[in-house]
């Protein structure tokens, strides 16, 4: 008998289990094949029934009811999460009827009673962090969610060794999610209703309000239960990684101080009930709103508010103050513009007459309402309306009355302790007059001995007065000289003239002087430059000539944002404006930012879809032009000292200009050249790549004064008189890295400069090479109307933005950072234009105020260096006063400043990284 081992065994066994398993998946192939063939045959029987019935109308009728109940159906769901398996287990179905909770028996007849686990698989790659990714951001555990599928829809699961996995069937996450198959509640219409105890935040005066995480996603809607049978939302949910929170915009977008809503007769509760066996989910009330419900408009503004928002338009400088221009006013403020209803407008109108014209305050707003009293009487010079107003206000009301008592209580106490205080001074001053009067013989002296010192230089000037005398005859003497000489230089011009015309074979000799030489270098130099002026003529003419599509302004800013987004889709509309009007409005835009934010490629961007890379293909016969692309980008070198580095200098004993950067040197003529015929059609950029491994104030110093104004008078000198235009159509882009290798940007440039914070995003798979069917020349013209302000118009700030405004102005400068005219007319021209055509952001804020907060970032924020506990508080307060103000990306920036300082012994600087 053969002897049977272990091994043996071992091999047999995994025999018959692959044998097994192989029947198993043959058998469920066969299985599947039957169900396909079964249901093609269905589906040709119903296509055949649809023919047999297309001339009755009354069988058509029925066939589109038919249709109509024929969508999947909807399974009500929990995610549970175990090992980086994420299964969806089933708990009930929702159709039109409702909810209907589901047993063990009805889920295991679902699922065939092929899942032991009564539960499906939703499959990715795990291993693929992507996709990981993916699946924390979107799901977690015991999320409730709803799944549309028919058992047709779902893949077998098997194990790496073949096996039926005990959750039987699987689908791939990704794409059911995208498609809408597996999706929330509040996707149907079915919210969760939250109390105001529930939120962090006050939803009456905030606008952010943020909310416990632990059971909520992002994109998720809910309503807030008001107490008053007013149920305020849906709201959606979205997620803040500066602030680390959930959070929703309560209020209107478009409608300052309005919360919209509904009343909570028109909202119907659906209660989704867990009755499966073994599974301890809970129950979940969600809210769905009633067909054709009529939307409410809650005014939650307080009076506060509204008496501010009359004071800020007393403060406007216009010198009509009269009472019609500021009811005018009024009427046409933040507070009553937007999508707001007549009753809500008319609502606080009456609500601020009333304030005025009772006096009945609160004590909230005593305090408003004086500066309110005091500001009228102070700007309007009507005598009819001051009497008025006062035969209302004086004794009006108890409230009225105390109020004036407590502010004179105040002003009498102030007005003693002006009074110690004068006294103070006063005897400060007496005895400041008597050490005076002690002193007085002592200075008496001390003046009499600086006379004796005054008198005994008069000697001393009178020798300095011979001195200059026989200066200026030395200086009579070399003038003359001079002219001696000029006159010998010309006879000998004229001799050797004479020698070259009678002697030709003295040629070789004369060549070798130096004056002639120099002549014939000057004259062949002339020719050169001459002919270069010809060919750049001729290049000019041919790029002027070039046509563009025509675009309105609106054209524009729509296709740079979608060509932009085709290699840059993670970029925002915001953002992307944001380089824009950066780019044109700036002569100089800086693009700071970590390793691998892509500040030299959105660069390379910029200019594709300006076109400005596109002009060599369409001129042939360039001349002495090598390229004449309006891009150029440089890489700048360590040990740059001056613009000899970056443009070249002229030679002397060449007499030509010798290039560093032969297109930079190019570009400047071609631009001169343009200028002077008045055909600047085209932008033109300068990319200066790693632009502070050298400072920028050395081989940069021409270019700076032109940050100021880019105007006619603008010129650069590149020595010997080679005097160039600088149009308004140059442009500089520049990179910089913020690490210890690099130089800083000095105080003068910050201050010239728009410095960008490239956000962090992941790499897309897009290449330059998918714009190139995209990519349109865009003239500087058409540029301007979409992103350069209108000089003669009054580009004041919004009043709420100018609040803000004021307020960060004012605590930069309790640690010296000036704001310089320069900067704050800069900041004015962005906001003007950007608050017309960047649209709310994520956080609520109206347009006025996402502009402010790009401004901010990228003109003041970068001012900020220091060092000490006093410093880092300062910080700390400063991001309290943008945080209060939604304003998030400044937030972002100031955060990041902190911690790098806090992790650098207390030394802040928006651009130095760790220094330890």
């Amino acid at each position: 008998m053969k002897k049977i081992t272990k091994k043996a065994v071992k091999e047999k066994t995994a025999k018959e289990k692959a044998e097994q398993s192989q029947a198993a998946r043959k058998k469920a192939e066969k299985e599947r094949e039957e169900r396909s063939k079964q249901k093609a045959l269905q589906n040709q029987v119903t296509e055949e029934s649809v023919e047999e019935v297309k001339t009755t109308p009354e069988v058509t009728y029925i066939h589109e009811e038919e249709m109509e109940t024929s969508k999947k159906p909807t399974y009500v769901g929990q995610i549970g999460y175990y090992n980086n398996f994420y299964n969806f287990n089933i708990v009930g179905k929702l159709d039109k009827n409702g909810y209907t909770a589901l047993r063990d028996y009805e889920i295991d007849e679902l699922l065939r009673n092929e899942s032991i686990k009564r539960n499906i698989n939703l499959s990715y790659e795990f291993w693929n962090e992507k996709q990981s990714s993916f699946m924390r951001e979107n799901l977690f555990q015991d999320q409730w969610l709803l799944f549309d599928f028919e058992i047709e829809d779902l893949q077998e699961n098997y194990d790496s060794s073949g096996q039926r996995n005990p959750t039987a069937f699987k689908i791939n996450f990704a794409e059911a999610y995208s498609s809408k198959v597996i999706r929330s509640l509040s996707n149907d219409g079915y919210y969760r209703l939250l109390s105001e105890e529930d939120l962090y935040d006050d939803i009456h005066t905030t606008k952010r309000i943020r909310i416990n995480g632990d059971d909520i996603c992002v994109n998720d809607k809910i309503l807030v239960n008001f107490k008053d049978g007013f149920y305020a939302g849906p709201f959606e949910i979205k997620y803040s990684a500066v602030t680390d929170d959930f959070f929703f915009i309560a209020h209107d977008a478009t409608a300052k101080g309005v919360i919209s809503g509904y009343d909570n007769t028109n909202c119907v509760r659906t209660v989704i009930e867990n009755e499966v066996d073994g599974w301890n989910g809970a129950s979940l009330y969600v809210y769905s709103i009633v067909d054709e419900s009529k939307v409410i408009k809650r005014d939650v503004i307080s009076d506060k508010e509204l008496i501010e928002s009359v004071i800020e338009l007393m403060k406007d400088s216009s010198e009509d103050k009269s009472t019609e221009s500021l009811l005018k006013k009024y009427t046409e403020s933040a507070l009553l513009a937007g999508n707001l209803s007549a009753e809500v407008k008319q609502s606080r109108i009456q609500r601020v007459k009333s304030i005025i014209e009772t006096g009945n305050i609160s004590e909230e707003i005593k305090d408003s309402f004086s500066e309110l009293i005091r500001s009228f009487l102070h700007v309007n010079k009507e005598t009819r309306a001051i009497d008025a107003y006062a035969s209302i206000w004086v004794d009006r009301s108890e409230a009225f009355q105390n109020a004036r008592q407590v502010e004179s209580d105040e002003r009498l106490e102030i007005a003693k302790q002006q009074i110690d205080s004068l006294k103070q001074e006063l005897q400060k001053a007496n005895d400041e007059i008597a050490e005076l009067e002690k002193n007085n013989i002592h200075n008496a002296s001390d003046q009499y001995q600086e006379s004796l010192v005054k008198f005994n230089l008069v000697d001393d000037i009178k020798a300095l007065e011979q001195k200059k005398k026989g200066l200026e005859n030395d200086v009579s003497y070399f003038e003359r000289h001079n002219d001696d000489l000029k006159n010998e230089t010309r006879k000998l011009e004229s001799g050797v003239v004479d020698i070259a015309r009678r002697y030709t074979e003295e040629v070789d000799r004369i060549v070798f002087d130096g004056f002639v030489s120099s002549k014939m270098l000057e004259s062949a130099a002339e020719w050169r430059v001459s002919n270069e002026e010809q060919s750049f003529y001729e290049v000019m003419k041919r790029v002027n000539a070039i046509e563009s599509e025509p675009l309105s302004a609106n054209d524009v800013i729509e296709y740079f944002v979608e060509a932009i987004q085709i290699v840059r889709p993670q970029y925002s509309r915001n953002t992307i404006i944001n380089l824009l009007i950066c780019t044109t409005q700036g002569f100089l835009t800086v693009f700071s930012g970590k390793p691998g934010c892509g500040k030299t490629s959105i660069c390379n961007i910029l200019a594709k879809v300006m076109g400005l890379r596109e002009f060599d293909s369409y001129i042939e016969d360039k001349g002495e032009l090598n390229n004449v692309n309006r891009y150029v980008p440089v890489s700048v070198e360590r040990g740059w000292t001056s613009k000899r580095d970056f443009i070249g200098y002229y030679n002397p004993l060449t007499k030509i200009f010798e290039e560093s950067n032969r297109d930079v040197y190019n570009g400047i003529r071609l631009l001169n050249l343009e200028h002077k015929n008045n055909c600047s059609k085209y932008p033109f950029y300068v990319l200066l790549d790693e632009a502070n491994l050298s400072p920028m104030e050395y081989y940069w110093a021409d270019f700076m004064n032109v940050c100021d104004d880019i105007e006619d008078n603008n010129t650069i000198n590149l020595g010997n008189n080679n005097i160039y235009s600088v149009p308004e159509t140059l442009h500089f882009l520049a990179t910089i890295n913020n690490d210890h290798t690099t130089e800083t940007l000095s105080p003068r440039l910050v201050d010239r400069a728009w410095i960008i914070t490239l956000p962090k995003v992941q790499a897309s798979h897009t290449s330059m090479s998918d714009l190139n069917d995209v990519v349109k020349l865009v003239s500087w013209e058409e540029l301007n109307k979409a992103f350069v302000a209108v000089s003669e118009v009054n580009q004041s700030l919004d009043i709420d933005a100018q609040k803000i405004y004021d307020d960060i102005k004012k605590h930069v400068g309790l640690v010296d950072i000036n704001i310089s005219p320069r900067a704050d007319s800069a900041i004015r021209n962005y906001c003007y234009v950007a608050s017309h055509i960047m649209e709310p952001d994520d956080f609520g804020n109206d347009p006025s105020i996402v502009a402010l907060d790009f401004a901010v970032s990228q003109k003041i924020l970068p001012k900020i260096e220091g060092n000490g506990e006093e410093f880092g508080q300062w910080l700390m307060d400063f991001k309290e006063i943008l945080s209060s103000n939604m304003m998030m990306n400044s937030v972002g920036i100031l955060e990041d400043i902190i911690n790098r300082g806090n992790k650098s012994m207390n030394y802040y600087s928006f651009f130095r990284e760790n220094l330890w």
